[in-house]
């Protein structure tokens, strides 16, 4: 798993003058702008696609039967790629989290409540994002893959809309819901969204593992 990690970690770096012009925006947009906090979205989510261009780069030109054919395990495969996704993505998020805790100090504000909570967010949607998208990459492929994450996110849209409009026929209010939790006890329920953002991202690592073994390259 250690060559594989090798493996797409050199593929990274010949995408460095991609990723250097992104933190140079990234870094731009943090002191230009008032509110810096949704660069930490920005950065973290294009860092952590980058695991499915690795995905891709695999199945350029067969590249996939070669692969398999070294003394790795179609496990050890999908392992690594989660574990690409998580270093890529939570690297990432670090980095736009500290840019943008310096750009609040050289304003000289405090870091704000809103900053903290878009940090925390956004590394449970980072864990999300692999969870839904590393599957679909593994199963379609590249073409069929963005077809199907187009279809994902019709539902998942549908499913907002549904939710929001059924939520006010009945007058309730999620976002009240959340604040409540929130001041009941912070603690436990960020706690609660990180255990199943990890129960998520677990399931879908055995869902991957069970899609490679059933391929044929």
């Amino acid at each position: 798993m250690k060559g594989l990690l090798i493996k797409d970690i050199k593929l990274m770096l010949k995408q460095k003058n991609f990723f250097l012009m992104l933190i140079v925006i990234a870094v731009l947009m943090a002191y230009a702008v008032e509110n810096a906090s949704y660069i930490i979205g920005y950065l973290s989510v294009v860092g952590s696609l980058f695991t499915l261009s690795s995905i891709s780069y695999d199945e350029f030109d067969n590249g996939n039967a070669f692969l398999f054919s070294l003394p790795i395990t179609r496990k050890a495969y999908v392992v690594e790629k989660y574990g690409f996704g998580l270093i890529l993505g939570g690297g990432f998020w670090l980095l736009a989290s500290v840019l943008t805790i310096l750009a609040e100090f050289w304003k000289r504000q405090a870091v704000s409540a809103e900053t903290l909570s878009a940090s925390v967010g956004t590394l449970f949607a980072v864990f999300l994002i692999l969870a839904v998208l590393i599957p679909i990459q593994l199963k379609f492929g590249g073409e069929r893959g963005r077809i199907a994450l187009l279809i994902v996110v019709g539902i998942s849209v549908v499913l907002g809309v549904a939710g929001a409009e059924i939520s006010r026929m009945l007058s309730f209010s999620l976002s009240s819901l959340v604040d409540r939790a929130l001041s009941l006890n912070a603690g436990i329920f960020t706690g609660s969204i990180a255990a199943v953002s990890l129960l998520l991202l677990l399931l879908s690592c055995r869902l991957s593992i069970g899609i490679v073994r059933k391929k044929e390259f």
